[in-house]
């Protein structure tokens, strides 16, 4: 039985993944070739994308940096997914 701290970790993650998921195809950039300018594996990419991996916060920086933005710029789209997903429920 999930908790509820195990539950907001796992939705974290998976809004995390879906706001990098969105600003990397924005950038026309494949999983391969961010995860190579980053020093992350493709498969990383794909498990921090679908809420599967828990970033660190040296790998959320790296990925700000990577796609050319403040952390503050990467957790605006964050939120922004919050908001589209809670409106849809």
């Amino acid at each position: 039985m999930a908790t509820v701290e195990n539950s907001a970790k796992r939705n974290a993650a998976q809004l995390f993944g879906a706001a990098l998921k969105t600003i990397r195809k924005s950038k026309g950039l494949s999983q391969e070739r961010f995860g190579a300018e980053l020093g992350l594996h493709r498969t990383h990419v794909g498990f921090l994308e679908r809420g599967l991996r828990d970033p660190s916060f040296s790998t959320v920086y790296k990925i700000a940096k990577g796609l050319k933005m403040s952390l503050v710029e990467l957790m605006s789209y964050v939120e922004e997914e919050e908001v589209k997903t809670s409106s849809q429920k």
